[in-house]
């Protein structure tokens, strides 16, 4: 079950490959596809209330204004 980003969802996904080899019979690796499967999608309770945040990390707080100091009054 994978999660839909910005739900509190899962859906089945079913993966097939096949091995990939060169022209001298050297494996090189797998190729191959999914089938996400929406309509089978299950509520996953233990999501609910999460934020999903950027590869950056936890969004930065805003730095708190710098206090102005006081302006002296003019003379007249």
């Amino acid at each position: 079950l994978w999660p839909v980003a910005g739900t509190d969802l899962k859906i089945p996904v079913d993966l097939a490959a096949l091995p990939v080899y060169d022209r001298s019979r050297a494996f090189e690796g797998f190729r191959g596809f999914g089938v996400a499967r929406g309509a089978d999608a299950v509520v996953d309770p233990e999501a609910l209330g999460m934020a999903l945040v950027p590869n950056g990390g936890v969004p930065a707080e805003p730095a708190p204004a710098a206090e102005q100091p006081a302006a002296e009054p003019s003379k007249p």
